[in-house]
């Protein structure tokens, strides 16, 4: 199973082709997608740490780099950059033996055991508001699904209370279960 597996989760298509370059920073290691059309995009990290004197990090190719061959601490942020410069922040909590009652099969491997609730989701647009509304399908927007504020769906995709293009609107109602709120 590839590393790459685990962080394919943000943006869409457009943004993928764009910007194909990606790495995984896992205990002082530079894992570095060599996919076709990727080029190394932690090579300046490197430089500017080798030139600073905060140590010469090695890199590595993150395709075909296997889970079980990764050296992990648990519960220490690791990093995961992509689509020039989107970052996400991940950790391993555990690594056990599967048990009786878990699915077999590797295809399902690795995964999800928890999801924060307590982060905002904003909106894609002026990323100042929380968001109220999901759009799909829309082709005004570089991501699929794309969150909106009242105002900015209001301005962005509707001209005289009419969409402007095909996509479909959904209440999103995911803020309202946060428990920790910016101020604002």
């Amino acid at each position: 199973m590839e590393c790459v597996a685990v962080v394919r989760v943000c943006g869409g298509r457009v943004w993928q082709d764009l910007f194909p370059s990606g790495f995984m920073f896992i205990n002082n290691v530079f894992y570095v997608d060599e996919s076709p059309r990727c080029k190394d995009i932690s090579a300046p990290i490197r430089e500017w740490a080798r030139r600073r004197g905060l140590g010469d990090f090695p890199k590595r190719r993150m395709n075909g780099v296997r889970l079980d061959e990764l050296l992990v601490k648990l519960g220490h942020p690791e990093v995961y950059v992509h689509q020039g410069n989107c970052e996400h922040l991940f950790t391993f909590s555990e690594v056990r033996l599967l048990g009786p009652g878990e699915p077999m099969n590797l295809a399902l491997y690795p995964r999800h055991t928890c999801v924060l609730q307590n982060q905002t989701v904003y909106c894609t647009t002026c990323a100042e508001f929380g968001a109220k509304w999901l759009a799909t399908g829309c082709a005004r927007v570089p991501f699929d699904p794309a969150f909106f504020c009242d105002t900015c769906l209001k301005l962005y995709l509707y001209t005289d209370g009419r969409k402007i293009g095909d996509f479909n609107v959904y209440s999103f109602r995911g803020n309202e279960i946060n428990v920790l709120k910016p101020l604002g």
